[in-house]
């Protein structure tokens, strides 16, 4: 595989995590939490060796997530970067359950710290199910609480859940201590960015993702995904704003995080920050770093199709990637390979989106504009 000097090295290995469930050696309570068959929130571990006894908790959250990708649109209605990233928005919010993902919060033993995305000494790990994967597996299975914020998001009482969510915050910053108060923190302040955003608050999603950044590095260490997560978010708010430097400086980082990590199910994730990158480069007049950073994407997503188990949000990544090599394709007038790539991601946004949508309609409105100068 080509790599690039943006994006590091890829090795063909899974996540430490998932290797001790495949292997067996993780305690049979703590596969069920993250494979299926987990019916509570904080659970004991009894069947587990008495080395393995500070996996005394595992506790469930919720996650909220904000705008995963940018699309750069139709070529013949010119966005600006602020409308490039918030008309996205309506690709989340017609399915809310692609914006949330029900979490644990999992004690290990102190020999898994070691692992790549831990500091030394570091014994929590947060691992992530999106919410209809989540449902599938275990209906009606949410405490009352987070049942409560599914609810709230679902309904738009973004009012409700951004008083929620900064009692909850003052709580667990005033005693960081408690609990697991330090860990929690950090992933409420990336929930108050994602929800600022939906309330139309986009300074305030900012002043809180890099306050998410800030505690989930002091409780998780810098190279954790959970820190790559709220990079994401905070970079695509600053290229919303124009500062592209900064996205890309956000972006890099994220990426680096990712790739540390060795884990080839976080390739999706890799893929769509090579994907935020291109539309960086894109606004700054850097076509061809642009292309070669998409194209470099959409290897990515070819290796990972069908290793994640977020499908349907996976597709229109896929699709949000090849629309863009499309746009680009078009701005440097390579018509022909444009038709083919449009052409590729209207199949996959139909099959997803339905032929209403508005990503549908652009990537419609780019092929009629090839079709035009194609000889």
């Amino acid at each position: 595989m080509n790599v690039s000097a943006e994006s590091g090295e890829y090795k063909e290995t899974e996540s430490p995590l998932r290797r001790l469930v495949a292997c067996g050696t993780l305690p049979p309570t703590i596969q069920k939490a993250l494979l299926g068959n987990c019916g509570i929130v904080c659970t004991s571990f009894p069947n587990a060796e008495p080395k393995d006894q500070v996996m005394a908790t595992s506790l469930q959250f919720v996650e909220l997530h904000g705008l995963r990708f940018i699309g750069l649109g139709a070529l013949v209605d010119e966005l600006t970067p602020h409308e490039r990233v918030y008309d996205t928005l309506e690709q989340l919010t017609t399915r809310t359950e692609r914006m949330i993902s029900v979490g644990y919060l999992i004690d290990i033993p102190p020999i898994m710290a070691e692992n790549r995305f831990m500091e030394i000494g570091q014994i929590k790990v947060a691992e992530t199910v999106p919410l209809d994967v989540w449902n599938m597996r275990h209906p009606n299975n949410l405490s009352v609480t987070l049942a409560e914020i599914v609810e709230h998001t679902k309904n738009k009482r973004y009012k409700v859940l951004l008083e929620k969510f900064a009692g909850d915050l003052g709580v667990q910053m005033a005693r960081p201590n408690r609990g697991n108060n330090k860990y929690l923190a950090g992933i409420t302040a990336h929930n108050l960015g994602v929800v600022s955003i939906l309330a139309g608050r986009p300074d305030d999603a900012i002043t809180y993702f890099r306050k998410a950044i800030h505690l989930k590095t002091v409780a998780f260490g810098e190279n954790n995904p959970e820190v790559a997560l709220s990079c994401d978010e905070l970079g695509i708010q600053l290229f919303a704003k124009s500062d592209f430097e900064g996205a890309i400086a956000c972006f890099k980082e994220a990426l680096a995080v990712r790739n540390r990590l060795h884990d080839m199910s976080r390739r999706p994730q890799q893929a769509m920050v090579l994907n935020y990158m291109a539309c960086c480069h894109f606004e700054l007049g850097n076509h061809d770093k642009a292309l070669s950073l998409l194209q470099e994407a959409d290897e990515l997503q070819q290796m990972a199709i069908g290793s994640s188990a977020q499908a349907d949000l996976d597709l229109l990544h896929v699709a949000i990637v090849i629309c863009n090599c499309g746009y680009l394709m078009l701005a440097l007038k390579d018509y022909e390979n444009a038709l083919s790539l449009l052409e590729e991601a209207l199949l996959i946004q139909q099959s997803v989106l339905g032929d209403q949508h508005r990503a549908v309609r652009d990537t419609l409105s780019n092929l009629e504009f090839a079709n035009a100068f194609h000889l």
